[in-house]
């Protein structure tokens, strides 16, 4: 069985009160000729609409879906309100008496599920327009992964041994464009790239110098693997050498 989602379940109801909307509003509007709480008949068939869309999976725009819910929810809302004051009062008489009590019930009922509907249109459009100002886009560093207007306080590029401490570069200085002096060191085996000025960064743009110094240190890693691994294979080359002489005088 299809999971459905209760947004689904939601838009399905919208378009299920249509049909008791239509059912006691238009005898309604027949009877009474009060036409005002008649028209929710338009906006509701405009959610019904819309709710086939929704349920079709056609609608994709968070824009348009936002400004369709909109729409209806004022829609029903410039209709509700003028025909609950007609019902109330019509012709200079108190409108309750001047008609069958029944008429009026089948009136407010139908204004009910116009109301309903309001309620949901106007709980997607908030929720849509919280989502939409939630999800701002920011602007990101592809390097340090902050936020571009503030410059990093640390970050950590690459992780040596402690044993290669000696190898590992100890110090270099380079003045970027805005003025702010980084220090790039090691510390207990992490190559770190520290900024000694918290201040805001004037520029959005990721900065020139770290690439260098990020393909410094790159570079440097490399090189100390290229050497290790020489090592390692002279030592086994030495190794079968013996081996093959001590065989031989055997």
């Amino acid at each position: 069985m299809k999971h459905r989602s209760p947004d689904h379940t939601v838009r399905l109801l919208t378009l299920l009160l249509w049909i008791p909307a239509f059912s006691f509003l238009l005898p309604y509007g027949v009877i009474s000729h009060n036409i005002c709480p008649t028209l929710a008949i338009a906006p509701m068939t405009f959610s019904a609409v819309t709710a086939i869309i929704h349920l079709a999976g056609k609608a994709k725009s968070r824009t348009t879906n936002i400004v369709t819910d909109l729409f209806i929810a004022l829609f029903l809302l410039g209709t509700l309100i003028p025909g609950w004051v007609m019902m109330a009062a019509g012709n200079g008489r108190h409108y309750w008496r001047s008609n069958a009590t029944g008429t009026t019930m089948v009136g407010t009922y139908g204004t009910a599920f116009a109301m309903a509907s309001f309620v949901i249109h106007t709980y997607y459009c908030l929720r849509e327009l919280y989502r939409a100002c939630r999800r701002a886009p920011k602007k990101k560093c592809p390097h340090c992964h902050s936020t571009l207007g503030r410059t990093a306080q640390r970050s950590v590029y690459a992780t040596l041994p402690a044993d290669d401490m000696a190898d590992a570069p100890e110090m270099a200085e380079e003045d970027d464009s805005n003025g702010s002096k980084e220090t790039f060191h090691s510390s207990r085996g992490h190559v770190t790239l520290l900024d000694e000025e918290g201040r805001p960064s004037s520029s959005k743009e990721p900065r020139p110098s770290t690439d260098d110094e990020t393909a410094s240190a790159l570079q440097g890693v490399v090189d100390l693997a290229c050497r290790r691994l020489s090592v390692g294979h002279a030592t086994a080359s030495s190794r079968v050498e013996e081996w093959l002489d001590g065989d031989l005088t055997a």
